[in-house]
């Protein structure tokens, strides 16, 4: 049958387990700014605390470091001795049971982002923020709760030739490589988006078997994009024949699969919480695909406790009833489309074990909706709805 453009083949599975039902998030991002850096331990505990209350345990750290505008560094890896952000949140989070992935080095967007000079002069700013970041938080008495890196150049659904990919090759294995050394076998993960120009599903199927096969990447998140692209309508339609693309690529070459959906809207430029019937939708067009569900970001947009200065007071509500709303859904109540909990199987709790369990194979389980498997091959992907 086709589905938005993709050639499946009939009767056949994904291999990997769908995620577990009743569908809620696990975990978000949480993407730093200076003035995140000046919160006292209580008030990063009353933000974390809320989110246990949602039943999260899984935190990404966007990023440890950052280019400035100008090309420098900003770093956000406090001086030995101080008790800064990370560690805050790494102490809570070894006594809670969380798992923390730590980001490196975010670049700017104003390069050649497949250039073979931008990748190799990133590639060796991603392992200096992955040794600093090693020797500020874990080289004396380490956190249980760290549980991998996160790579913050966000590649995307782009129409990327034989060299593009064989530089992105080059470029993910360079840093799997240089966090071996520092980590030995500690997760490594990116966050692709979709993005507003992108082939057809199976051709990004194609690319991304090939662009994970051997790169060291454990873990996937796929941005849904639902947020950065302003999808209101048709969630489901935009975005579940990606997620298929993206989970068959991730079964091939042995890569978990998670979603990451945008919590955010975007209107008149402004960037808003989105409400919890918009999140329901999300959960929709991902649940048959991936593992676990964590979100783009709770601090930003969720969070009912503590709030930056210049946020409004309309943000503010926004951030309340959005935390409301979703813990009275997918908290208090369950949300399992077809009633089938109790068929499936839980992800493993620790993502550390996957390199380890980047490899584990789980049960197949009903969908939200049909999925078959494959692509048969390119020439009969038909077009897509964007």
């Amino acid at each position: 049958m086709m589905l938005a453009g993709v050639a499946l083949v009939s009767g056949r599975w994904p291999v990997s387990a769908a995620a577990p039902t009743p569908l809620r998030l696990a975990g978000s991002f949480v993407q730093y700014q200076n003035e995140l850096q000046t919160w006292a331990p209580e008030t990063w505990h009353a933000v974390l605390d809320r989110m246990r209350d949602l039943r999260m345990n899984t935190i990404i750290i966007q990023m440890l470091e950052r280019e400035n505008h100008d090309g420098t560094t900003h770093s956000f890896i406090g001086s030995s001795g101080l008790r800064d952000a990370t560690e805050i949140i790494l102490d809570y989070a070894d006594a809670h049971d969380f798992e923390v992935y730590l980001g490196l080095y975010l670049p700017n967007w104003n390069h050649d982002m497949t250039g073979g000079e931008f990748l190799a002069e990133t590639q060796g700013r991603m392992a200096s923020t992955a040794q600093r970041a090693w020797a500020r938080y874990q080289a004396g008495i380490p956190h249980r709760s760290f549980a991998g890196w996160y790579i913050p150049y966000e590649p995307w659904t782009g129409d990327y030739q034989p060299a593009e990919i064989a530089r992105l090759k080059s470029f993910f294995r360079g840093i799997a490589a240089a966090c071996a050394v520092i980590s030995g076998d500690a997760a490594l993960a990116i966050s692709p988006f979709i993005s507003s120009q992108r082939p057809s599903p199976c051709r990004v199927e194609e690319i991304y078997r090939e662009l994970l096969d051997q790169t060291g990447i454990d873990l996937l998140l796929l941005q849904d994009s639902v947020g950065a692209q302003q999808w209101e309508t048709d969630i489901v339609q935009r975005v579940a024949p990606y997620a298929q693309a993206f989970k068959n690529a991730c079964d091939d070459a042995g890569v978990r699969f998670w979603a990451n959906l945008e919590s955010f809207r975007i209107s008149d430029g402004v960037y808003m919480p989105c409400d919890a019937p918009r999140l329901r939708r999300q959960f929709d067009a991902t649940a048959p695909y991936v593992e676990r569900f964590v979100t783009f970001d709770f601090l930003h947009y969720m969070n009912p406790v503590a709030f930056l200065s210049h946020w409004n007071q309309a943000r503010r509500e926004g951030m309340q009833k959005l935390y409301a709303d979703y813990q009275a859904a997918f908290v208090s109540a369950d949300y399992d489309p077809l009633g089938v909990s109790g068929n499936r199987r839980p992800p493993p709790r620790r993502a550390v074990d996957a390199k380890l369990g980047g490899k584990r194979r789980g049960s197949v389980s009903t969908a939200v909706h049909d999925r078959s498997s494959r692509c048969v091959n390119a020439g009969r992907c038909g077009d897509h709805d964007g």
